[in-house]
């Protein structure tokens, strides 16, 4: 059998067993057990995860800066920019996605003349029990968030102690090869994300003028919404690109034919010349494996999970290589 046929089934059979081991979680009352200690150690693995993207730019700053200036400094752009967030772009945002969804309402309502389509009138009724829990729901992600940094921070602060801790509980026999597992992961996931955020930043650039071009109204939303689920391979685009084409529509026929021709041509110039120069360094993955981890992870985790399913798929990739390097050198 060719090598790369197999190495393709070995992921698909690893993708498979966890598809199977998720199942039988949900199945039994160890799922229940496990998204609890999940949610209990999100913001720590989530701040760690946090430390180590920002860790490279405390190097820099260490260099010419005392370690807690250093800190500060860190800490103090992030409240800023969070700040001019709240002060300058929530009402903006606020404002737009009113009108938006004035728009779709008034599309909901046209479509609810049809019968097969009558149901969709009653999209936009809420009801208490739904504001009260959207509500909670707002207030435990913002609570997640700020514990995220909070962890964030005080491990990049100690970074390089963790980092010991962590290394010192690894066994001695396995330590040479863990540590180079570690290193390759670590350099592919920088390489990813860098070239993810890059991606999505020329994409929204992108985005932006065309759209201020054809004159299409909250543009920086618009974009904005089309970069960030364009992380998620092949469906992000279309699921972006639906709010534009409707404001599109909502504003006359042709405007909708045209933001519909300027998404394309963003999404070619993206897909066909940006993505492969940025990415080129990137470990190569299948597609047939990323639809797979794409419809799994959006099955159980929606939306994040898609946004995840490419890392995961690198993750198994990379750790069935460096089991494969390891059995040789064993052998």
């Amino acid at each position: 059998m060719p090598k790369k046929l197999s190495d393709n089934l070995y992921y698909l059979s690893w993708l498979l067993i966890a598809l199977l081991g998720i199942v039988l979680f949900r199945l039994i009352k160890i799922y229940d057990i496990f998204c609890t200690v999940l949610g209990i150690v999100f913001p720590v693995i989530f701040g760690y995860i946090f430390a180590w993207i920002l860790y490279p730019v405390m190097r820099r700053l260490e260099k010419r800066l005392n370690k807690k200036v250093a800190i500060v400094l860190i800490v103090s752009i992030f409240l800023a920019f969070y700040l001019l967030i709240i002060w300058k772009l929530i009402p903006i945002f606020l404002k737009n996605t009113s009108n938006l969804m004035t728009v779709i309402e008034e599309y909901q309502t046209r479509l609810a003349k049809y019968p097969f389509l009558e149901g969709i009138k009653n999209i936009k009724t809420l009801d208490i029990d739904t504001i009260i829990s959207s509500c909670g729901n707002l207030i435990a992600w913002v609570a997640e968030f700020v514990l995220v940094h909070i962890f964030g921070f005080y491990i990049l602060y100690a970074y390089d102690s963790v980092n010991s801790f962590l290394r010192s509980l690894i066994p001695l026999k396995y330590k040479r090869t863990v540590l180079e597992y570690v290193r390759k992961m670590s350099t592919n996931m920088r390489i990813y994300i860098k070239g993810t955020l890059l991606d999505t930043a020329i994409l929204f650039a992108i985005s932006v003028v065309l759209y201020m071009i054809i004159g299409l109204e909250y543009p920086f939303i618009l974009a904005g919404f089309s970069a960030i689920t364009n992380i998620i391979p092949f469906v992000g685009p279309y699921i972006g690109g639906i709010p534009a084409v409707l404001v599109g529509l909502g504003t006359s026929m042709n405007l909708g034919l045209i933001t519909l021709g300027v998404i394309v041509f963003a999404q070619t110039i993206e897909s066909n010349i940006i993505n492969p120069m940025i990415m080129s360094k990137c470990i190569k993955v299948n597609p047939i494996l990323i639809i797979i981890s794409l419809s799994i992870m959006g099955k159980f985790l929606g939306l994040l999970g898609m946004i995840f399913a490419v890392p995961v798929i690198i993750i198994f990739k990379l750790t069935y290589e460096s089991v494969q390097k390891y059995k040789k050198l064993s052998n």
